[in-house]
C-alpha cells in the first residue's frame, strides 16, 4: 500500500498557508512602510544639518527656498519635477546651493516618492522669500514672515511646544 496525501489533505494544507499569509501580510506592510518612515526622517534629519551648515558658513544667511540658478538657492534648477529628463534634473539639482554640503541623490527624494521624481522634500517660499518691500512689511506683530537669517529663528517656550506624552501628563506640565 503507497502512502501519499489525498487531494483533501493537501487543499486543508494549502488553505491553511493562505490564512496563515493572509495574516501575516498587513504585518509585512506595515513593517515595510515603518521603514520607509524611517528612511524619510533621516534624510529629513541629514538635509536640515546640511541647511544649518550652509548657514553657519553664511554668517548666518539661510538658502532660498526658491528654485532658480542664482546663488543661494536651495535646489538649483532642479526645484521643478517636471520639464527635462531626469538627468537634466540630477543634473540641476547639483548647482543648488544644499548640494555640496548634501552630496547624494537619494537624500533628496522620499522613498515613498513617485519613479521619475527627481526632487520631493521642499522649503515653503513663504517661508524665506526672497523679496522684502520694507522692513515693517517683514513682521506681522512680534512675528517674522520672512525669514532670512538664522537668528530670526525663535524656539517656543516649553508649554507651547508639541507634546508626546498624555495630554493629562501635558496639562500638568504646563501649568
Amino acid at each position: 500500500m503507497k502512502k501519499a496525501f489525498t487531494l483533501i489533505e493537501l487543499l486543508v494544507v494549502i488553505a491553511i498557508i493562505a490564512v496563515l499569509m493572509a495574516i501575516l501580510m498587513p504585518t509585512l506592510h506595515r513593517a515595510r512602510e515603518q521603514g520607509k518612515r524611517i528612511v524619510c526622517e533621516s534624510n529629513l534629519k541629514q538635509m536640515s544639518l546640511a541647511w544649518i551648515m550652509y548657514a553657519q558658513e553664511n554668517d548666518g544667511k539661510i538658502m532660498k527656498g526658491t528654485p532658480g540658478a542664482t546663488p543661494g538657492n536651495c535646489w538649483g534648477d532642479a526645484g521643478s519635477n517636471t520639464g527635462g529628463t531626469e538627468q537634466t534634473r540630477q543634473a540641476a539639482l547639483m548647482t543648488g546651493a544644499l548640494w555640496p554640503y548634501c552630496k547624494s541623490l537619494k537624500l533628496y527624494k522620499c522613498p515613498t516618492g513617485r519613479r521619475g521624481e527627481v526632487l520631493t522634500y521642499s522649503i515653503p517660499d513663504s517661508m524665506n522669500g526672497t523679496k522684502q518691500d520694507t522692513p515693517s512689511s517683514n513682521r506681522n506683530g512680534r512675528t517674522i514672515l520672512f525669514i532670512t537669517r538664522l537668528d530670526q529663528m525663535r524656539s517656543p517656550p516649553p508649554w507651547q511646544r508639541p507634546c508626546l506624552r498624555k495630554q493629562a501628563a501635558c496639562d500638568k506640565g504646563s501649568r
